[in-house]
């Protein structure tokens, strides 16, 4: 395993991360692994569940605005994979050494979302996907999936593809 654009790896967490958390919520969007070297050895880390909580904390209370993420927990490798999605109302973040200046989209007429709807938004942003894909990229479960993708539909922001087994969704 390497690193790449769109993957990161962190042996331990410190605040360092927050600039790569900011970063890809600022353009693509991506993955950032715990308990990984930078060669991609598993490291593993202690105690993976109060690990998940001081991420989700530090993330919460050290970035605004909001940035929409979802965590994993691997027992088996004792790693923590955090996935930043990407806003689409860009906010730009620039980090200084003693200051975070954050510039704010200006935004009209749009309804807002909650975390778990713009979750499964992004993860539809430029593609089609079926719901069981949907399910797994988020970790959301299958039921979930629908009722937040059903709702986005009746908002207009998600577009139904066909029909059965083969059903897909599309960010308009």
């Amino acid at each position: 395993m390497r690193e790449t654009h769109n993957l990161e790896f962190k042996e331990n967490v410190s605040n360092k991360f927050l600039k790569i958390v900011t970063a890809f919520a600022n353009y693509h969007g991506a993955r950032i692994i715990f308990g990984v070297s930078d060669d991609g050895k598993i490291k593993g880390l202690a105690n993976i569940a109060e690990t998940a909580l001081i991420i989700e904390n530090k993330i919460n209370n050290s970035i605004v605005p909001k940035v929409y993420y979802s965590i994993k927990l691997d027992e088996e490798t004792k790693t923590i994979e955090l996935t930043v999605y990407p806003r689409k109302q860009k906010t730009l973040f620039k980090i200084f050494e003693n200051s975070i200046e954050i510039t704010l989209p200006v935004i009209s007429g749009i309804e807002e979302l909650s975390d778990n709807q713009n979750i499964i938004y992004n993860a539809l942003e430029n593609k089609e996907l079926p719901s069981s894909t949907l399910s797994k990229i988020t970790g959301f479960g299958k039921n979930k999936v629908l009722e937040l993708i059903e709702t986005l539909i009746e908002l207009g922001y998600v577009k139904k593809i066909g029909s059965g087994r083969g059903t897909k969704y599309t960010a308009r």
